[in-house]
């Protein structure tokens, strides 16, 4: 299910309802339940909604209508910008010829945003949304991913973009980190999206196409009292499209990047430092292993 379909039956709902419990947001969207409590939670934050305990159950109720409207509006609206109608690459966002600064900032703050930029027309910003989307609708041959920190949220945010790098046969490359030896929820997570990465990749690509990820990670282990420390690692976030295009920033493939963080970084079409770039990519993926196997083992749901 997309994020879009997720915000919307909320917004609908909220709307007609004035009010969700937990059990309506579990029983409606069953795995996809969480995409709508982080929104929710980031809106409660806002003074938008109002959260309490009523005995066992966990209740939203919507306190500010027109705010709740100019949020989810504001999101919609980047969400449709990014949608690609159609195969045809004529019909996608282009590359920009030039430089790119590529932003994100909370959905709240984006007016301010709006005014920043109309502060400074001489510079070429992007959202970090339509940025990533536009490196991976207009890949021709292979898209190489650096997701340290890899969602399912995120990846519902652009499933039209993964399904059409499938479709077109676009070889993916996606390096992570801590799958082998991480632990916890967001270690769960994580594995949990890569798999259903995997399986809508797969369900969709074409003969020939290629798939892997890999984890450059490592970790100490200390004494018996003590967690083991993280210690060697890849934390780079890197889009980048064939040779002509890559994207680098603080932002990646999650809905807090999209959704609720302040990132920045660049989108650049200069040869050189596209060939640097994906150089780069190339010196942690020669020293990464594979763990596509034992990410297909993991149920994505």
């Amino acid at each position: 299910m997309r994020t879009d379909d997720i915000y919307e039956w909320l917004a609908e709902t909220l709307h007609t309802q004035r009010e969700l419990t937990r059990e309506d947001i579990d029983e409606t969207l069953d795995t996809h339940a969480e995409d709508a409590l982080f929104l929710l939670e980031y809106l409660v934050t806002r003074g938008v909604v109002k959260s309490e305990r009523r005995g066992d159950s966990s209740i939203y109720e919507l306190v500010d209508e027109q705010e709740f409207d100019e949020i989810l509006a504001a999101y919609l609206e980047e969400s449709t910008s990014t949608e690609c109608p159609s195969q045809s690459t004529n019909q996608r966002d282009a590359l920009p010829s030039e430089r790119q600064m590529v932003v994100s900032a909370p959905l709240d703050l984006q007016p301010d945003i709006e005014h920043l930029q109309n502060e400074h027309p001489e510079v070429n910003v992007q959202s970090l949304r339509r940025a990533i989307g536009s490196l991976l609708d207009n890949a021709e041959s292979e898209v190489r991913l650096a997701v340290p920190f890899f969602e399912q949220s995120g990846l519902n945010a652009l499933l039209d973009e993964v399904t059409g790098l499938a479709s077109r046969g676009i070889d993916l490359f996606v390096l992570t980190r801590d799958v082998r030896n991480g632990d916890g929820y967001s270690h769960t997570n994580k594995c949990r999206a890569l798999s259903k990465l995997h399986d809508l990749y797969t369900a969709n690509k074409q003969v020939g196409a290629t798939f892997d990820i890999r984890d450059f990670g490592s970790r100490i282990s200390g004494h018996p009292d003590n967690p083991s420390r993280h210690y060697r690692g890849v934390h780079q976030k890197m889009v980048i499209s064939d040779d002509s295009a890559a994207y680098v920033g603080s932002g990646e493939i999650r809905e807090n990047s999209f959704l609720t963080n302040g990132e920045a970084g660049v989108l650049t079409v200069d040869d050189a430092e596209v060939a640097y770039w994906s150089d780069f990519f190339d010196l942690f993926w020669q020293n990464a292993k594979s763990v596509l196997d034992q990410v297909t083992r993991i149920e994505s749901h």
